[in-house]
């Protein structure tokens, strides 16, 4: 049960707090999981509609077989929300508008679909662009490699280095030595990329859950340029694991680079004067996927 409104949020409402829709993914991610066991419907409501009408729509929903499994109840309808494709061109939107004098702050814009997003707003625009991320970035563009490193190269380049100096490594190692590797030579071509159509791209390596890091940044940003335009938050941390099989450390990690960062780098602008804010969310978090639960919520 949700409380978005009743439209499991279609429709604008009033601010929502946070928790509204949390359950959402995590029921979702569960029905993948446990498909032949478990079967989840959402129900969102209007929380400001009586506690037993609430009740009453559970109960009655309870005892029907749903096609659809998301239904909505506001003031005085019930709908439900199914899928189509919808081939209609979009129009820009005509209020915001970017250009080669703006700045873009973007947490995890380094690798990713915060990085081709990223490219795509710069090649549009030449706007300046600030990239913040967890990990260090070694080199310069021209160190970044041509072309993307594949897992199995990366695996094979970890075997070889242990059986040159004589390190043992078990197979879980070699993995999380080899994704390193993979992940770290996205992050450079991305940041390459990215400096080919961008007006100027600052890196700062950032713990977006520390406040304290999150406003040396900001603050760095508003001293270097005097503005920041628009600020896109598409960092995360995604641990592909049953939810039965995740412990509450690991669940609490999965959520707190963008519940947690979210909150850290909207207090650091409290004093800025943002034009946009974009939070990337997951279609884990409407849809559900196997192994990634917390990735939903």
């Amino acid at each position: 049960v949700t409380s978005l409104g009743g439209s499991l949020g279609d429709a604008p409402t009033d601010a929502t707090p946070s928790r509204a829709g949390i359950g959402l993914g995590l029921s979702r991610c569960l029905s993948a999981e446990f498909q032949y066991r478990l079967q989840s419907l959402a129900i969102d409501f209007d929380p400001q509609q009586p506690h037993e009408r609430i009740a009453q729509c559970v109960i009655d929903e309870l005892q029907q077989a749903h096609p659809y499994p998301e239904v909505g109840y506001t003031a005085d309808r019930r709908f439900t929300i199914h899928w189509q494709i919808d081939d209609r061109d979009r129009q820009p939107a005509p209020a915001f508008r970017l250009d080669e004098q703006s700045v873009v702050l973007v947490v995890g814009g380094a690798r990713g679909i915060g990085a081709s997003i990223s490219r795509l707003i710069a090649a549009q625009t030449r706007a300046r662009f600030v990239i913040l991320g967890r990990s260090a970035v070694d080199g310069n563009d021209a160190d970044a490699p041509s072309g993307p490193l594949t897992l199995e190269a990366a695996r094979a380049a970890v075997l070889d280095e242990a059986e040159a100096s004589g390190q043992r490594v078990v197979p879980a190692q070699v993995d999380a030595l080899a994704w390193e590797r993979v992940w770290a030579t996205e992050r450079a071509r991305g940041l390459a990329m990215l400096r080919e159509v961008a007006g100027e791209v600052d890196y700062h390596q950032c713990d977006v859950t520390d406040i304290e890091q999150v406003r040396a940044v900001v603050a760095q940003v508003v001293e270097k340029f005097g503005r920041i335009d628009a600020v896109i938050h598409g960092g995360g941390a995604l641990l592909s694991k049953s939810t039965e099989d995740l412990s509450v450390r690991e669940f609490v990690t999965g959520l707190r680079s963008k519940a947690l960062g979210t909150a850290c780098v909207l207090a650091a602008l409290h004093d800025v004067q943002v034009g946009a804010f974009i939070n990337l969310s997951s279609i884990s978090g409407r849809r559900g996927n196997v192994g990634q639960s917390a990735y939903a919520v």
